[in-house]
């Protein structure tokens, strides 16, 4: 164990067993310590600095930084101690230094100043090695950016994609409608002209063709519709009420044969495309009232509160419910989870609800139990002061 000689004993104004003991307790400690004088010399240090340093400390003892380091690394060090023994201010630093076996470490080094009964200045210096959380830093984000830009090349694929899977489908649709409505026609040209000469399995044939060309016309006109989502949005305040209350009326005649009843709390208004949100409110609403059980009056209660800055909506009924495990499919486009004999439809309108909250930023799910009901939320943005 070293001992400090007299004439540092003297300086430092400790006594032998004070040394003995100073040198027991940081010899503990996993961390590099150090202390200089004034003259920056290392006066006090312990096992873990000659660790660091790759060096002995009987060769640390008295010298200082130019004995050690670099040029370069030294002045940088001297200029930051000279500071802390003009102003007394605690610092911590960020230094890289290469040590005496032309190692390369990176450490932050807390240096604070102390000044004993006789008026001497000593810098004291606490060590913590960084360089493998640097290195790990470092390769993480190297990492972060790979993935990143792996994740920036992905998404402009998905958008080119997708741009071309909607132009597809909408000249896809457009194109259609032509000979299906020729076909249309012709069918029921055909049927009136042959009235009286079509029958048995001709006749069934004959309606076989008119309702499938009327229900292609139906899904491809549902594709054009899906594929027009989102271009050429006008954003305005929608007053969600309001939109609610048009749907309300418009389906007046359906509320009335079902004995729907609407209960709807106050709803906000919102910054977005009105045509969307309308579509969006009137598809959970009629599939509210579509999906219900046998003699069962549909309730279907709408509501929204505001959390984290977006305005959560839900729409929740009485109906048939559905499936935990059809749940994640519903938002998929025409999926169907009940044959066509029972419910009509084209499979389509919850796929409308889920590109609408996309082009709005927000998200959309629904919780449900079978035979008890079903409950879609969806969250918007709350994008400026006007909402309320």
């Amino acid at each position: 164990m070293f001992i400090p000689n007299k004439q540092t004993i003297d300086v430092m104004n400790f006594l032998e067993q004070d040394y003995i003991f100073l040198d027991a307790i940081i010899n503990h400690v996993s961390d590099p310590i150090f202390v200089k004088d004034a003259d920056f010399k290392f006066v006090i240090l312990n096992e873990a600095l000659c660790q660091l340093m790759a060096c002995p400390k009987e060769t640390l003892i008295g010298k200082g930084d130019y004995d050690f380091f670099s040029k370069e690394e030294a002045d940088v060090f001297r200029e930051k101690d000279a500071h802390l023994l003009a102003t007394g201010v605690t610092s911590t630093n960020e230094e890289k230094i290469t040590n005496t076996a032309n190692q390369t470490r990176i450490i932050s080094t807390k240096k604070s100043l102390y000044v004993a009964p006789s008026g001497a200045k000593y810098i004291v210096g606490i060590i913590r090695d960084i360089t493998e959380i640097k290195t790990l830093q470092q390769q993480l984000s190297e990492v972060n950016k790979t993935l990143e830009e792996k994740v920036k090349t992905r998404t402009a694929e998905l958008e080119q994609r997708n741009k071309e899977l909607e132009e597809f489908a909408y000249i896809s649709s457009h194109d259609m409608q032509e000979p299906l409505r020729t076909l249309m026609s012709s069918t029921a040209r055909l049927e009136k002209e042959c009235e009286d000469k079509l029958t048995g399995n001709a006749a069934r044939y004959m309606q076989f063709i008119a309702e499938s060309a009327r229900r292609m016309s139906t899904i491809v006109q549902s594709v054009l519709t899906y594929s027009l989502l989102g271009k050429e949005r006008i954003i305005t305040n929608v007053d969600c009420n309001k939109v609610v209350s048009h749907i309300e009326q418009n389906l007046m005649q359906l509320i009335a044969e079902t004995g729907t009843q609407l209960l709807i709390t106050p709803l906000p208004t919102i910054t977005s495309n009105y045509p969307e949100i309308r579509t969006l409110f009137q598809n959970l609403i009629t599939n509210a009232i579509k999906f219900r059980r046998d003699e069962v009056p549909p309730v279907i209660k709408i509501k929204a509160h505001l959390a984290n800055n977006f305005w959560v909506f839900s729409v929740a009924d009485n109906g048939i419910g559905i499936d935990s495990y059809d749940t994640g499919k519903i938002f998929e486009l025409f999926k169907r989870l009940h044959i066509r004999e029972e419910f009509e439809g084209t499979g389509i309108g919850l796929s409308y609800c889920k590109k609408i909250i996309n082009l709005n930023g927000g998200e959309i799910w629904v919780d449900s139990i079978p035979q008890e009901g079903s409950t879609f939320y969806f969250k918007l943005p709350k994008l400026n002061a006007n909402e309320n």
